[in-house]
């Protein structure tokens, strides 16, 4: 690669950067509202850019692209959006992390109504004799005199 494909190659890369950090900035935002994750639709977007990112570092990895041929603003300029992005990471699964749990806690809560639902509208007890209270069904109900 020559010193001008080199600098392409890490424009390209700076560009995609760019983009990446736009998606998480825009899905952050959005989970910060309060949003469960399930509804974000930025995700396909963001493993596409994720994934084109993945490959330029396994391409610098494999030496395909030499990063110390670029021009040295080029390169102090992608060093700078690397750090962007990778706040821009960290809080983008701190904020999932926080909409996973949220969501977790929504069911459990859905969950809990319906189980104590049940258990209140149920004829037999926690030891599976009729109950005798008001919530049992009045056929269940032990007689009063025999």
């Amino acid at each position: 690669m020559t010193a001008s494909d080199v600098d392409a190659a890490v424009t390209d890369a700076i560009t995609l950067i760019d983009q990446l950090v736009e998606v998480l900035v825009s899905e952050n935002k959005t989970l910060s509202r309060g949003f469960p994750a399930s509804l974000i639709d930025t995700t396909a977007r963001k493993n596409e850019l994720g994934e084109a990112f993945e490959q330029w570092v396994a391409a610098v990895r494999n030496q395909r692209i030499d990063l110390t041929a670029a021009n040295d603003e080029l390169r102090d300029e992608m060093i700078s959006r690397s750090h962007t992005l990778h706040a821009a990471v960290d809080e983008n699964i701190n904020r999932l992390r926080g909409a996973i749990d949220a969501s977790r806690r929504r069911l459990d809560a859905v969950l809990r109504a319906v189980r104590d639902e049940r258990a209140g509208n149920s004829p037999y007890g926690a030891d599976g004799r009729p109950q005798c209270g008001a919530t049992a069904i009045p056929s269940l109900r032990p007689p009063l005199s025999i």
